[in-house]
């Protein structure tokens, strides 16, 4: 895959089906300037502050002290961490790893509230289509 050995790449015949597994992803919504999700690639894990960054940084509508991580979104066992994105990008707290199918969530000002943009969030987690690699 990374060209080290060209000698063992299969010659692709016609007719012949490539099947590539979907990637594990972490998702970023709300006050961001392209929101979705985010291939893992061969890494476990990325941060809040590189999801962010991924996801072309804060609208200007974004309220990132009270960002929060939720995890498990689609379980029984969801949970929801604060996280202040402010505090991270000026180094007073260490950046928080994001784990496959987290969904990192940036309230914007005059928002109802958590529950309806949460809900949508697990929505688009749910049905994902949108793939970015190569970073």
């Amino acid at each position: 895959l990374k060209a080290g050995k060209p000698e063992l790449n299969i010659l692709v015949q016609p007719e012949d089906v490539i099947s590539i597994p979907r990637g594990d992803m972490v998702y970023v919504v709300g006050g961001v300037k392209k929101g979705g999700g985010f291939v893992l690639n061969e890494r476990p894990n990325i941060t809040a502050l590189e999801a962010l960054a991924l996801a072309g940084g804060l609208d200007p509508t974004a309220i990132p002290k009270k960002a929060r991580i939720v995890r498990n979104a689609s379980k029984p066992d969801r949970a929801e961490i604060p996280i202040n994105l402010n505090a991270l990008a000026d180094g007073k707290h260490s950046d928080v790893p994001l784990q496959k199918d987290d969904i990192l969530f940036v309230p914007v000002r005059g928002q109802r509230g958590f529950g309806d943009i949460a809900k949508s969030a697990v929505e688009a987690a749910t049905r994902a289509s949108i793939y970015r690699g190569g970073w």
